[in-house]
């Protein structure tokens, strides 16, 4: 097994610690060679360290700073080698909108504490990939469009990245999205249907992809194996509770959906 260096960034010293016990005790493959409690710092630690893995809280006690601001030195410096597992206890923080949306459209993992074990398994699983078969350029790609979002809250306009079945990552425009299903044969994964493309077989379930329905008023989750792009809706048929997309596939709308469909389509 592959050993990585890992490098802890929190601004506590009591979830530094814990972050630590939990990788020490369920991450053999991780060998944590740095912490580091401020984003000066951190940035020092992964320039002379250069880690395979950076554990990095979102929310550090820097005025209008965040996590985000140290990944964006990173990137002027071409200093950024390593895979990046976010961090934060505010996810659902309603005055910080965009952090989860954020990094779901950049496809990053990020780990909510208090940490679940198996999330934690699943990030380094995925870290582990990128250690085995690097593509810089795309986990440089990944990290603009965190940033991006994160200075900009353009979630309409800014490209989301969708991780495949096969481990690796697609740059798609939402708005060349047609429809995402889910894919009957392997709930646990999707298909995204695109404009003058093939489909992608996405890695995540349909639910992953909600983030598109509470950004872009383009796209509404029609039924619960469906979300839809408005742009792309030729025919909606409310007896048959059917839809005809511009690719001429139909895909159905769920009954207790019907009112709202009718309504984000104007047709009420």
């Amino acid at each position: 097994m592959k050993q990585l260096s890992a490098i802890i960034a929190d601004d506590a010293e009591r979830d530094r610690s814990l972050i630590r016990a939990i990788v020490q005790d369920h991450c053999p493959e991780l060998n944590v060679v740095a912490e580091a409690d401020t984003l000066t710092s951190t940035f020092e630690a992964v320039c002379r360290f250069k880690p395979d893995l950076l554990f990095l809280d979102i929310e550090f006690n820097e005025v209008d700073k965040t996590g985000f601001n140290l990944i964006d030195d990173l990137l002027h410096a071409n200093a950024l080698s390593c895979h990046v597992i976010f961090i934060s206890g505010y996810l659902a923080d309603p005055t910080k909108p965009y952090a989860l949306y954020a990094l779901r459209y950049a496809a990053l993992p990020v780990l909510e504490k208090p940490i679940r074990i198996p999330k934690l398994r699943m990030a380094v699983a995925q870290a582990l990939l990128f250690a085995e078969s690097p593509t810089q350029e795309q986990l440089k790609n990944q990290y603009e469009i965190g940033v991006e979002l994160m200075k900009s809250g353009d979630f309409i306009k800014t490209p989301l990245m969708i991780r495949t079945s096969s481990n690796t990552y697609v740059q798609v425009h939402a708005a060349d999205i047609i429809y995402i299903a889910t894919d009957r044969d392997w709930r646990t994964t999707t298909f995204i249907y695109l404009r003058n493309r093939p489909r992608i077989r996405g890695y995540e379930r349909i639910g992953f992809y909600d983030f598109l329905t509470e950004r872009n008023p383009n796209f509404m989750r029609v039924h619960q194996s469906h979300i839809v792009n408005r742009i792309e809706v030729k025919h909606h048929d409310a007896k048959s509770r059917k839809m005809t997309l511009s690719n001429g596939d139909r895909v159905d709308v769920a009954r207790q959906k019907e009112a709202a469909v009718r309504r984000w389509l104007g047709e009420m």
